[in-house]
């Protein structure tokens, strides 16, 4: 079995493995960053660190809206860094039997982010990639917007 941290976007579901999740945090203020790219709201300062905060609904191409005070931040590991998510809402962990769920290699292109799905409990889950939230390209441009960030501040 597999655990898996669900989440919901909207009315859809995700999920990340509970072994790159780090922690869960309220919605907090974050800091822009000149230069970061698009995707990156801003970043967080987790305990001396600063995170980037990622725009999930972007990556996802699901509609913006505003940030709401019962938002969620999910902390993750990416094998780059540790990114934060900004999502509606974390339902919880969830056991998955590994066997059930679908790959999503054809449809990369309609779901970039998106490993797999599986059914769990009364929906499908979508299985988010997060290696795929950044490109190399785009964690380079990251780099050299924290680099700056950094000098001035």
């Amino acid at each position: 079995m597999e655990r898996l941290v669900q989440f919901r976007l909207d009315e859809r579901l995700f999920a990340l493995p509970l072994g790159r999740v780090e922690r869960v945090l309220r919605v907090v203020a974050w800091t822009e960053v000149p230069g970061a790219p698009a995707m990156i709201m801003g970043v967080l300062d987790v305990g001396g660190t600063l995170v980037p905060l990622v725009d999930l609904r972007a990556l996802m191409r699901l509609p913006e809206r505003e940030v709401d005070k019962d938002d969620q931040i999910i902390l993750a590991a990416t094998r780059q860094r540790t990114v934060a998510l900004l999502v509606d809402e974390v339902m919880g962990v969830e056991e998955i039997d590994p066997t059930t769920m679908v790959a999503m290699e054809g449809f990369v292109d309609t779901f970039p982010l998106i490993d797999g799905m599986v059914q769990c409990g009364d929906g499908l889950v979508l299985l988010q990639d997060l290696d795929r939230v950044l490109s190399p390209e785009e964690e380079r441009s990251l780099e050299e917007a924290l680099r700056e960030f950094n000098q001035r501040g």
